[in-house]
């Protein structure tokens, strides 16, 4: 799992697409003979679910391309020998500073997770 969000996070930037960071999962799968649980009991349609800013979980990667100062929630549930693990990592995109509070916040929220975050 921490190697899946590991090779995520370094591959997440401004003008990669979702699903360009789903074939990085599944690069890293191969290679440790895992498989995505999600594919294999919903058929979800990527390896990994990706959501940025406003999208709350399980989204379905694609060619949506990330921009500074998005929200990304990475989400690797992974099945490997017949037993199955989740892991989830939510970061921010650099160039964050101006544009990541407006997108961390949920409409109508009061942002403390945001200050929280910060500090």
């Amino acid at each position: 799992m921490r190697l899946t969000l590991d090779a995520l996070e370094r591959h997440a930037r401004p003008g990669v697409s979702t699903g360009e960071l789903d074939r990085v999962a599944a690069g890293v799968f191969g290679a440790h003979e895992a498989r995505s649980a999600p594919s294999l009991v919903y058929g979800f349609p990527g390896t990994v679910l990706i959501s940025v800013n406003d999208e709350v979980v399980h989204g379905i990667p694609g060619s949506r391309r990330l921009e500074a100062g998005d929200v990304l929630k990475l989400d690797v549930t992974a099945e490997k020998a017949g037993y199955m693990a989740d892991a989830a990592r939510t970061m921010v995109l650099e160039g964050a500073s101006d544009v990541a509070p407006s997108r961390a916040a949920a409409p109508g929220s009061d942002r403390s997770g945001w200050r929280a975050a910060r500090g």
